[in-house]
């Protein structure tokens, strides 16, 4: 297959809006390159589908990438971030320098949760479980679970509104949506919300990427009668206008079984949606 080796460069002006494009390669060794050039968009942008992937990952070795800060290296990376049908990019450090002497490992994950400025995404990849209280949040960018004892817990009240590509995608791990009756969950975009969010800033969307559940996610497990024990679970919620861009369902099961239990899913199905798959 395609071996792409990209090893001891330094890079001072990159045309375009990325540093390093990625295509579907079957192997890939980017490390050691020293890439100065502080205005582009995005430090990589991958076009790798995730199936196309083992476990949906493709590793970049240590770099400099003209920042130290992992949480601006990762936003400012187009990879399932923005788009839940595209492989994560993932780091595992980077040099401080552009001589490139000293280096720092990677926190276990990335941010997902700031109370403070009430937003949600990122990506778990550690054995954590991020509870997220009653409030409006927004969600630029995808939320990633990529360990299998990774969870998100979402409480009743709680209402999301998503950036256009923006998804919530559990590759392994487990995802509880647990609104109720009084007090349900709501998954969006943003549409009407951003003056209830009171930010200027926030992207206005119509859609978004829906929800998906992988086949090494947590499935839900039962017992007597039917009686949920543990797993995922989604609970007295309503999805809107979700599933758009790489699935074409608002809750997409991927040979997973998932409770949905008093789900209201909403869309516009003349752009051939499907509700759940």
């Amino acid at each position: 297959g395609d071996f792409v080796e990209l090893m001891e460069n330094k890079v001072l002006y990159a045309e375009g809006d990325s540093a390093i494009e990625i295509g579907n390669v079957d192997q890939l060794e980017v490390t050691r390159n020293s890439f100065n050039d502080p205005t582009v968009e995005y430090y990589v942008k991958t076009e790798s589908q995730y199936e196309s992937e083992t476990n949906g990952i493709v590793v970049i070795g240590t770099n400099y990438w003209s920042t130290t800060s992992f949480d601006e290296l990762n936003k400012a990376t187009y990879d399932s971030f923005y788009n839940a049908a595209l492989v994560t990019i993932q780091y595992d450090s980077l040099f401080l320098d552009s001589d490139m002497t000293q280096s720092v490992l990677a926190p276990p994950s990335q941010a997902i949760l700031d109370l403070g400025k009430m937003t949600l995404d990122g990506t778990l990849s550690e054995a954590v479980t991020v509870v997220v209280p009653k409030g409006l949040y927004y969600v630029a960018g995808s939320i990633v679970l990529r360990h299998p004892n990774a969870q998100l817990l979402i409480e009743p009240g709680v209402r999301l509104m998503f950036a256009e590509h923006a998804s919530i995608r559990v590759d392994y791990g487990m995802l509880k949506v647990e609104g109720s009756v009084d007090d349900p969950v709501e998954l969006s975009p943003t549409q009407n919300l951003t003056a209830l969010y009171g930010d200027s800033g926030i992207e206005n969307s119509t859609v978004f990427d829906g929800i998906y559940f992988g086949q090494y996610s947590n499935r839900t497990v039962l017992g007597d009668g039917n009686q949920y024990i543990d797993g995922s679970v989604m609970r007295h919620c309503t999805v809107k206008f979700g599933g758009y861009f790489s699935r074409d369902a608002s809750i997409y099961l991927n040979r997973v079984n998932v409770m949905l239990d008093s789900v209201t899913v909403l869309g516009d199905w003349s752009r051939y949606v499907k509700g759940i798959y």
